[in-house]
């Protein structure tokens, strides 16, 4: 949602308009973090947490310990 707000002595805002669709529910807490999203310095662009797929499951991890010693030297 984005809203232009002003101050002309007191602080004043426009009805707030949504500028793009998620499939984020805030009432539902996913992936364990408080926000599943942000936003770039600039207000422009937007990073987003969202389920992969029709079923909300995740795609798989895969974690690869000691990676280090996988590397070429």
């Amino acid at each position: 949602m984005a809203a232009v707000v002003r101050d002309n002595g007191s602080p004043e805002s426009e009805t707030p308009k949504a500028l793009f669709q998620t499939r984020l529910d805030p009432t539902v807490p996913s992936f364990g973090v408080m926000n599943d999203y942000a936003a770039s310095a600039d207000g422009e662009h937007f990073l987003s947490l969202t389920p992969v797929g029709g079923e909300g499951r995740s795609a798989p991890i895969v974690v690869v310990e000691d990676w280090m010693t996988l590397l070429p030297r």
